[in-house]
């Protein structure tokens, strides 16, 4: 994996790991037990099943990705999913917690390159 190119999606629908990859992008997937499908993981690069709502266990696992393959950004749509995904990826790169979740961010917040880059435009 190309670590400019790696994508954690965090509870994500078969068609955006679908599309991800059509982007050329390496994709990292969270994804809850109940929400797996065959494709999913059949499209994903690697595929933990976890509960993602959880950041005491999406933490070691996001971290071992950043560790082996490098994390270009980590998104999440899903409302249970970005509740971790902000404060998370802020704590990888040793910054605080943002004081707002990524939840609260406007939509075009929700996807950066490892950084916050304000609305889009």
């Amino acid at each position: 994996m190309n670590p400019s190119n790696t994508l954690v999606l965090i509870g994500h629908k078969t068609d955006t790991v679908r599309k991800a990859k059509a982007l050329g992008l390496d994709v990292i997937l969270l994804q809850h037990k109940s929400k797996l499908e065959p494709e999913q993981a059949a499209l994903a690069d690697a595929t933990f099943v976890v509960d993602y709502r959880d950041w005491s266990l999406v933490r070691p696992l996001v971290e071992t990705a950043h560790r082996t393959w490098g994390v270009a950004a980590a998104l999440s749509l899903t409302g249970p999913g970005k509740r971790p995904a902000r404060p998370g990826w802020n704590r990888l790169r040793g910054q605080p917690p943002a004081p707002r979740q990524m939840a609260d961010a406007p939509p075009s917040r929700g996807v950066g390159r490892g950084h916050d880059r304000g609305p889009a435009g």
